[in-house]
């Protein structure tokens, strides 16, 4: 009998080090490779993305905390 077993793994990163995690993704090698982009372009585009995305999360995680 097969059973499914739920575990989590906990990975922390850098604001940059996610940004370069995500550079491995399929759509942006993909990109790359089409000369779509470049690789620094990505890097960039996704550094400046993750500003606002951990802005709103550190806001969300202080309200949590404020109100119980």
């Amino acid at each position: 009998m097969i059973k499914e077993s739920e575990f989590k793994n906990q990975v922390s990163f850098s604001k940059k080090q996610l940004a370069f995690y995500f550079t491995t993704q399929s759509n942006i090698i993909s990109a790359v490779e089409k000369n779509e982009t470049s690789n620094s372009e990505a890097e960039g585009w996704l550094d400046n993305e993750l500003n606002s995305f951990l802005i709103m999360t550190t806001i969300l995680r202080q309200f949590a905390l404020a109100t119980g």
